[in-house]
This record gives structure tokens, C-alpha cells and sequence, in this order.
């Protein structure tokens, strides 16, 4: 039987013409005039974007409102192989596609009748038909569900997210020093500057705020300087920088690094004596994709960390209800581990730190569903599917995308007749840094998602060259930069330059831009030594960047809002412009025409001369505005 869905399927059909002369398979297609036809007299068959559209010619085109359960159609073909095989097609669309999976891209636009029905060519064609795995490019779309590549852009143009990294000299300094630093702003509307200003704070321990300014953000850059007070406490302090419109997804996606002062006038701050106790320790657990599905193997990430936040190392054991231990697990990296079990439908699961009194329930198992695994090979990433779904669900679409930033990557429709199925997907076709992947139905419901990271960036190679060997104290040094890509093309940009003592900076704990930029910034939670993952670009250090993937929450909204378009609560706009208002009261022989007013600004880095403009607001009282930074002059949707 398998053979026989393999010659009737909806592909061979559709795609090509009919040459065979062996009378036991041969087609003979008629129309509804019966006059025999070439499938290519029926069908044009062009590629788009990775699939087959087909257009349904004319010819085929039935009589006016014909109708089939009330439901109006454009054409029918009829098919015949032998007396015993005999099909109906009808269309209710005159254009559709097919990928290369041989599945449609509407299964309710054609309606497959007679022996063709009988076998299934609609709805459950081989998860392999007419495809080489090993060359996944074939199967490739970038449009195959339009509506959720508009729906995640339409959601990113409502909700733009903002970025900001601080270049500054050093993370060491003494009190009375200068701070200086560079700020870098990525805003994901490429046709919008995003914020006009730019807030710096530094916080002591205590989470108070000890300096603050502003600073104006012009070409997506902002410089500055920090001058800390001679009284500064030694101790460690956050620099942090961050816009009005980056308040509204919270502190989280706030840009903070940690610097360390040192004052030989003002003690260090002391804190008040704590009650020595055995440090408070979390377990936390991921399941991939989701979910745990009864019946179907899944992989569980897992982090254990102190009351700072910090990874452990540690070692436990999974128990059922009844108390029987089902695996153990041990930490692998900065209290990060993964481990991997069948949970049985309707077993309760719990895990045990050893050397701990900590205890934690596993998700719950869920009766039915799809869970995802990921695995990762040279040149491509290789998504497993398994699901435990009953035949009504399995009988409708479902579809796999890996999106980013409203920008969809890759989209397949995925067959669900088989328990397990899989899709290899080439790295070059996926995008720098961290992307999702969503599995959902028709409906746009998601029964699996999780996060990936496949392509490194590749930085610029700078060189810098004084064209001295040796150096001489207090002397003048020219140094030359050079920038240039992995290919060695000479490269244009935006830089910044410290040059301080190698004791001043610790380089070793530090976050840098692409680490900032591809990691810190779209994952929550504290990642150690976030340069590290980097560093190392093979196997190990893959595994090592997936495992923070999975233990980390990321700073996206849910799909179900993006599907729904759910507008976000916006408490602070993007602020284009800085200014400041009063109010001047009028004596009894002075009119509005008789009052000016000046201002002479210096704040942070901005000194000038400022001249208000008024309107009445009574008849004694007049509003003064001054413009610091006038509002930008670009119209925002």
C-alpha cells in the first residue's frame, strides 16, 4: 500500500507530465468534457520561494456557481489508472502550492474523491516523499504562512525593542577620577532613531542611586563623561545607561556593568552583620520545547544557583511519586546541566540536590503533545519532533518557523501522520544570534518552542600599529587603527579607544559588544563570564552556549500576543526631545509682549544659551517651554 500512495500523491500528479506507457500505471486526465489531457495542459507549475505554485488553467473551469455541499468550487479533473482507480479532483481556488514535502500549502482548497481519498493523497502523504533529507534546501520557505510573517512584523513595528551599549576606560578607579565612555544605541526600526536621550546611573550596593545624568543621543551615539566625587565610599558600584522607552519591558533590558572604586579618604561601606546560615540554594528546571509529554523522551536543562544568582556545582536524582529514583543528573557548567528521561502519563516527578535540603517538582506531564529536540552539526541544525497527538490533530497542518526580531528566517509545514519526524536545516540560511522556533497548528496556537543559536557573529579584525617597537615614557604615540572583515576587506565603522594600565580593567569578567549585543540583551537572568561564550566556537563551547539557551528565560513578548496582535501598555513613549517648562506671573502693567526669558544650560555634556517661547495660560500667568534638544522632525506611526 505504501507503493500505491507513493504512485497517486498529489506531487506527481501536480508536477509532472505523464509519459509512462505501462498500462497498470499510466493516467489518463479528462476534464469535464472528457477529452484526455497532459497534466501540463492543466497546470502551469512555477517555483516560488522554495515551493511549487500551481495555477489551474481555465480550461478546467467548471459552469457558473457550481457548487459541491454548498460550497462553491472553480474546476474538477478527473482521474483514471484502470477500471478500479478512478479519482476526482476539485478545486475550490484557482492557485496553490505545494512544497516539497508534497504537502499542500491549503489541504481544504482541493478535494481529493473516489480511489485517491480511499488511500489518503491529501491529507497523508510520506513525511519523505520526492525529497533527499540531505539536502534541505529543498524544502526551505520563506513565505509558505504569510500571516505570521505579517503578524510577527506588524508586532515588532508596535513593539521596537532598544539597545544600549557603554564602551567606558576602565572598571577600576579611584574616587575623584573621571569616568569616560562611549554609548552605542541599536533601535530594530531601521527608519526610526529611536530615543533622543540617553540616562546613566551609578548605584552603590544598596541599590541607590549616587550620580545621574543625561545625554544626547545623536547618530545612534552618545559621549560623556562621569565625574565621580572625591568622597565616593570604596566599593563596588553598577554603571547603568538606559533609555525612557527601554523602562517599558523593565530593568532587565537595562545595560549595567559593575565597576569598582577605591577611595584612600571615605571607608569602605560596611555592611550590617549577617546572621551566618547555610547559604539559600535554587533549583530551577526547563524543560525543551516546553514541555513534558507523556510517553516521549525529553530533555530537562536545569540550573542551581545561590541567593546572588550565582551557578553551584551540585549533583541530584529524579524520583516518580512513589519514591523510586528514575535517573541521576550532575551540573556541567556555572550550576548548568542537562539530563534526559521518558516521563509516564500521569506520574508526578521531583528532583533532589544532594548535600541539600532542596526539593523541586518537575512541570507537570501533559497527557498530549509535541516535544522538540535540537541537535547541532557542522553545517546545519537538525530539529526532532516527536508528539503522542490522536489522529483528529494530526489531520490539519502544522508548520515550523524560526523567526527573529519580527523577521521570519525559515517556515515548513511538517507532517504529523508519523510519531517522529525531522527537518535539517542549513546554518547559512539562519540568521546571527539568537533566533526562536515555534511549532503550531493552523489555528496559530504553538505546542512547542525554544530558543537556538547557530551562526557566531563575526567580528571586525582591528590592528593597531604605533610603528615603534619601544615606547618611551611621557612621549607622544600615534597609533594607527585598521578594520577589516574575516575576509580581509578594509571596514568602515564607529569606534572607541582606552588605553589604561592592564591592572586597571578586568577584562577577564567583563561582557563586550557581541556579547552584550547577541546574549545579555535578549536573555534574563545572570550570565557569568558572558565573553566566555565566544571564546570557544566548536562543539564544546556549542554545547555550552545551548545550555545557557535553555536555562535562561528570554526577553521576547509571548507568542500569543504577537499572533494576536496584542498592543502592548506603553507607560513611556520614545523620548525625542529634552526640554523643561515654567511659569512667569505677570505684574499688573506688564504684558507678554515685555517678558523674555533666557536660560543658560550646563548640564552633563551640554552647555549653551536657551531662549523659551511662551502662550498665555490666564490672564496674569504665562507657560514658558525651553527646548534643550528640540523633538526630531520624522513622523512615527
Amino acid at each position: 500500500m505504501a507503493g500505491e500512495r507513493l504512485e497517486t500523491s498529489a506531487y506527481e500528479v501536480f508536477e509532472a507530465d505523464n509519459k509512462r506507457s505501462d498500462a497498470t500505471t499510466a493516467y489518463v486526465i479528462t476534464a469535464s468534457d472528457k477529452r484526455p489531457l497532459q497534466p501540463s495542459a492543466c497546470f502551469l507549475v512555477t517555483d516560488y520561494a522554495g515551493m511549487k505554485k500551481v495555477d489551474v488553467h481555465q480550461r478546467l473551469k467548471t459552469a457558473e456557481f457550481a457548487q459541491y455541499i454548498d460550497r462553491p468550487y472553480f474546476g474538477e479533473i478527473y482521474i483514471s489508472r484502470n477500471r478500479f482507480e478512478n479519482s476526482n479532483i476539485i478545486f475550490f481556488t484557482e492557485t496553490f502550492q505545494i512544497d516539497a514535502w508534497g504537502n499542500l500549502s491549503r489541504p481544504r482548497d482541493l478535494l481529493f474523491t473516489g480511489y485517491m481519498a480511499t488511500l489518503g493523497v491529501g491529507d497523508m502523504l510520506p513525511a519523505n516523499y520526492g525529497i533527499d533529507t540531505s539536502t534541505p534546501n529543498e524544502y526551505i520557505s520563506m513565505n509558505e504562512n504569510m500571516a505570521v510573517e505579517q503578524r510577527l512584523s506588524g508586532f515588532l513595528d508596535m513593539t521596537p525593542t532598544e539597545k544600549i551599549y557603554v564602551h567606558q576606560d576602565r572598571t577600576l578607579y579611584m574616587a575623584g577620577e573621571t569616568v569616560w565612555f562611549k554609548a552605542y544605541q541599536d533601535f530594530s526600526k531601521n527608519d526610526d532613531p529611536g530615543s533622543a536621550i540617553l540616562y546613566v546611573d551609578l548605584k552603590n550596593d544598596a541599590n541607590q542611586t549616587v550620580l545621574s545624568g543625561k545625554w544626547s543621543i545623536v547618530d545612534r551615539m552618545a559621549f560623556g563623561q562621569i565625574e565621580l566625587p572625591d568622597t565616593l565610599s570604596s566599593g563596588n558600584y553598577q554603571l547603568i545607561a538606559y533609555t525612557r522607552w527601554m523602562q517599558n519591558p523593565g530593568m532587565e533590558n537595562y545595560f549595567t556593568r559593575e565597576i569598582s572604586v577605591i577611595s584612600p579618604y571615605a571607608p569602605q561601606m560596611t555592611e550590617e552583620p549577617q546572621q551566618t546560615t547555610e547559604p539559600s540554594v535554587e533549583l530551577h528546571l526547563f524543560p525543551e520545547g516546553g514541555h513534558l509529554v507523556g510517553g516521549i523522551p525529553s530533555k530537562v536543562a536545569f540550573k542551581v544557583t545561590d541567593q546572588f544568582g550565582k551557578g553551584l556545582d551540585a549533583s541530584g536524582f529524579i524520583t516518580d511519586q512513589s519514591g523510586n529514583e528514575v535517573r541521576r543528573f550532575q551540573t556541567q557548567s556555572d550550576g548548568m546541566g542537562v539530563f534526559t528521561f521518558i516521563p509516564e502519563q500521569g506520574s508526578q516527578y521531583f528532583a533532589h540536590l544532594d548535600h541539600f535540603q532542596t526539593t523541586k517538582d518537575l512541570p507537570a506531564v501533559s497527557s498530549t503533545g509535541v516535544a522538540m529536540e535540537l541537535r547541532y552539526y557542522n553545517s546545519q541544525i537538525r530539529v526532532v519532533l516527536r508528539h503522542n497527538l490522536d489522529i483528529i490533530h494530526t489531520q490539519y497542518p502544522f508548520y515550523l518557523t524560526i523567526h527573529q526580531k519580527g523577521a521570519v528566517y525559515f517556515t515548513s509545514q511538517v507532517d504529523m501522520t508519523q510519531a517522529s519526524s525531522m527537518l535539517d536545516i542549513p546554518v547559512g540560511k539562519l540568521p546571527e544570534g539568537i533566533f526562536t522556533i515555534t511549532v503550531y497548528d493552523e489555528n496559530l496556537n504553538a505546542w512547542c518552542e525554544r530558543l537556538a543559536f547557530a551562526c557566531y557573529p563575526q567580528p571586525l579584525q582591528l590592528q593597531l600599529t604605533t610603528g615603534q617597537e619601544t615606547v618611551e615614557r611621557r612621549k607622544k604615540v600615534t597609533v594607527e587603527i585598521a578594520a577589516s572583515d574575516c575576509f580581509g576587506s578594509p571596514q568602515s565603522g564607529n569606534f572607541s579607544l582606552a588605553v589604561v594600565g592592564s591592572d586597571l580593567d578586568g577584562t577577564e569578567q567583563r561582557n563586550n559588544y557581541y556579547s552584550d549585543y547577541f546574549l545579555q540583551s535578549e536573555l534574563k537572568g545572570i550570565i557569568e563570564n558572558p565573553a566566555s561564550y565566544f571564546e570557544e566556537m566548536d562543539s564544546v563551547g556549542q554545547k555550552r552556549l545551548d545550555l545557557l539557551l535553555l536555562t535562561h528565560g528570554w526577553r521576547t513578548y509571548a507568542w500569543d500576543d504577537m499572533m494576536a496582535m496584542v498592543s502592548p501598555d506603553v507607560r513611556y513613549p520614545v523620548e525625542t526631545g529634552l526640554g523643561f517648562a515654567g511659569r512667569v506671573e505677570l505684574g499688573r502693567r506688564l504684558t507678554g509682549d515685555q517678558v523674555s526669558v533666557t536660560a543658560f544650560l550646563r548640564l552633563d555634556s551640554i552647555q549653551k544659551f536657551l531662549y523659551g517661547q511662551w502662550k498665555r495660560m490666564g490672564h496674569s500667568v504665562l507657560q514658558v517651554i525651553i527646548s534643550v534638544i528640540p523633538p526630531r522632525s520624522y513622523s512615527r506611526r
